[in-house]
C-alpha cells in the first residue's frame, strides 16, 4: 500500500534551544514572531505551552521564575514538565547569537511536517476515490503551496464551503449586549460605532455605557442598557485621555453605577502615546487573554479607534483594519464599539448627512460596515443629544433622542429635556434666532447661499462664522428656514 505513514519530520532540540533563547534575550521573541512562529509550529505541546506563555508575558522583562509563575497560573506547569524542566532552559545556552539559525530550523521542520501531511492526504484522496476528488486534490494542492511558502493559511475552497448557506444548520442568533431605548447598539458578531466632534461629550457615553453593565437596571445611563448574565470579559482600551483622564472616566462610571468595586471580568487599558502598531498588539492580546480567562467576550470599546492606524485617509490602511476588526468581532462572537471622532460640521442640520460624518477613510468604512452608527450632537446651550439615522434596526429621531448636559448641582453630566424634542420651547429662542438671522438677510432677497448668510451675520452680530453657522443651523432645525442644498429661505410660516 502507498498509504504507510513515514515519522514526521521534528526539531525538538531546536525548538527547546529557541525556548532558551527567547529566555536569554527577549528579543528573539520578536523576531521569532515576525517569522511566522506561533503555537502550531512547534512539533512538542510542551514547547508550544512555553510559547504561549511567551506571548502573554509579551515585552515585560521576566525571567525563569516569571516563566514559572505565568506556566502555574495557567495551570499548565505540570503539563510542560513541571518545575524542574523548566529550570533546564535555564542553562541550556550561553548566547543568542545562532538564534537566527535555530528559528530557521524550527520554521523548516514544521514546514515538512505541513508538507507531510498534505503529502499523506493526497495519497488518501488518490487511493479512496470518489467523485469529489477532483476538488478535494485541488484543496490539498493549495494547502501544499501555502505550506511551501510557510503560511498556515486556510485554502480559499475550504473558506469557502465554510461559508456556505446550509438550510439545515442555522447560525445561533446574535446576543443582543447593548441597547438604547428600543434600538439594538451592540449585538455579538457585530461592529458599532459612536461619533461625535470634540468634546461633544463621547467620553461621558462611553462611561454611561460601561455603567450599564456595572450597575443595576435602574441607574441612570441615558437610556442605555447591557446584558452579561455570563460574566463575559468587557474590554475598554482608551488611546486618547491622558493617565488621569483615563482614570477618572472608570471612577465616574464606577459613581454613575453606584458601585465602588470592579468585578473581574470588566478591564480598562490605557493606550494613549503607543504607535498605531503597539495599539493594535494590545488590544490583541487582550482580547485574547480576556477570552481564555473569563470564557468570552460581552463587549470590545475602544475609545479612539483612529489611533490603531497610522492614516485615517488611507483606504489601503482603513479597509484592512476595518475587515480585522469584523473578523474579530465574529472570531470571538462579539460586538466591538469604536469611538472616532466627527469631521468639522460643514452642513446646517446636526442631521444631516453632511455634518454627520465620522473621521476620514477609517470613518466611513467603519459607517458601512457597522450595524449600528450613534451619533452625539451638542446645542449652544451645552446639550448633547445621542441619535441615529444609520442603523440596521429601528433609528432613534433627533427628536427623540436620550438628551444629557452638566450639572453643576450633581458635579455630573445628568439626562435632561431633548431640545429637539416636540416638547421643546420654542418661543423666546425663536424670536432671538429670527433677529439674528434677519440681521444678516439681504433686503429684498428671498434666498441667499450659508456661507453668504454666516458672514453677514458674524459681521453685524460680532460673533464668529461658525456660530453664525449653527445660528442658521438652529433656524432651520426651529422651522424659520428652509434648507435647499446650499441655500436658505425664509420657511411659510416666517417672513421678513
Amino acid at each position: 500500500m502507498l498509504s504507510k505513514k513515514p515519522a514526521p519530520p521534528s526539531a525538538t532540540t531546536a525548538e527547546k534551544r529557541l525556548l532558551a533563547e527567547i529566555l536569554l534575550n527577549r528579543e528573539v521573541l520578536a523576531r521569532a514572531r515576525d517569522a511566522g512562529i506561533e503555537p502550531s509550529t512547534f512539533y512538542v505541546p510542551a514547547h508550544a505551552e512555553i510559547w504561549r506563555a511567551f506571548q502573554r508575558l509579551g515585552t515585560r522583562d521576566f525571567d525563569v521564575a516569571g516563566l514559572i509563575g505565568d506556566l502555574e497560573q495557567a495551570g499548565t506547569l505540570d503539563q510542560v514538565g513541571g518545575m524542574a524542566w523548566v529550570l533546564g532552559l535555564d542553562g541550556l545556552v550561553a548566547t543568542s547569537a545562532n538564534a537566527r539559525q535555530t528559528i530557521d530550523t524550527v520554521t523548516e521542520a514544521a514546514r515538512s511536517r505541513a508538507l507531510a501531511r498534505e503529502a499523506q492526504r493526497m495519497i488518501e484522496l488518490l487511493e479512496g476515490g470518489g467523485g469529489k476528488v477532483p476538488e478535494a486534490v485541488e484543496v490539498t494542492m493549495e494547502r501544499m503551496a501555502l505550506a511551501l511558502e510557510g503560511k498556515g493559511e486556510q485554502p480559499i475552497l475550504e473558506m469557502l464551503d465554510a461559508r456556505a448557506f446550509s438550510l439545515g444548520a442555522a447560525p445561533a442568533k446574535p446576543k443582543l449586549r447593548v441597547w438604547l431605548g428600543g434600538a439594538q447598539v451592540c449585538t455579538s458578531g457585530n461592529l458599532s460605532a459612536l461619533i461625535a466632534q470634540a468634546k461633544a461629550g463621547k467620553s461621558t457615553v462611553v462611561g454611561a455605557i460601561i455603567a450599564a453593565f456595572l450597575g443595576a437596571p435602574e441607574i441612570e445611563s441615558f437610556g442605555f442598557k447591557a446584558a452579561n448574565a455570563e460574566g463575559f470579559a468587557v474590554l475598554h482600551f482608551d488611546t486618547e485621555q491622558s493617565l488621569w483622564d483615563s482614570d477618572q472616566l472608570i471612577r465616574r462610571a464606577m459613581a454613575r453605577a453606584r458601585t465602588t468595586t470592579l468585578p473581574g471580568w470588566f478591564q480598562s487599558y490605557r493606550l494613549a502615546g503607543l504607535q498605531p502598531k503597539q495599539v493594535r498588539e494590545c488590544i490583541n492580546r487582550a482580547v485574547a487573554r480576556a477570552a481564555r480567562t473569563c470564557g468570552g467576550l460581552a463587549l470590545i470599546i475602544i475609545d479612539g479607534v483612529a489611533d490603531a492606524v497610522v492614516d485615517v485617509n488611507d483606504p489601503d490602511e482603513a479597509n484592512p483594519y476595518v475587515a480585522e476588526l469584523h473578523g474579530l468581532a465574529i472570531e470571538k462572537d462579539v460586538p466591538i464599539l469604536s469611538i472616532i471622532h466627527q469631521n468639522p460640521s460643514n452642513g446646517l442640520k446636526p442631521k444631516s448627512p453632511e455634518s454627520a460624518k465620522a473621521r476620514g477613510h477609517l470613518g466611513s468604512q467603519l459607517e458601512r460596515k457597522c450595524e449600528s452608527n450613534i451619533y452625539i450632537t451638542k446645542n449652544d446651550d451645552g446639550v448633547s443629544v445621542l441619535w441615529s439615522d444609520k442603523m440596521r434596526g429601528a433609528p432613534i429621531p433627533l427628536g427623540r433622542g436620550p438628551a444629557f448636559a452638566w450639572s453643576d448641582e450633581h458635579s455630573r453630566h445628568v439626562q435632561v429635556a431633548n431640545p429637539y424634542g416636540a416638547d421643546a420651547a420654542p418661543a423666546a429662542g425663536h424670536e432671538e434666532l429670527r433677529e439674528i438671522i434677519r440681521a444678516g438677510w439681504p433686503v429684498n432677497g428671498d434666498s441667499i447661499r450659508v456661507i453668504e448668510l454666516a458672514r453677514q451675520i458674524a459681521a453685524r452680530a460680532g460673533i464668529s462664522e461658525r456660530t453664525a453657522k449653527r445660528k442658521i443651523a438652529a433656524a432651520v432645525e426651529a422651522g424659520l428656514l428652509e434648507e435647499d442644498g446650499d441655500v436658505v429661505s425664509w420657511s411659510e410660516e416666517s417672513s421678513v
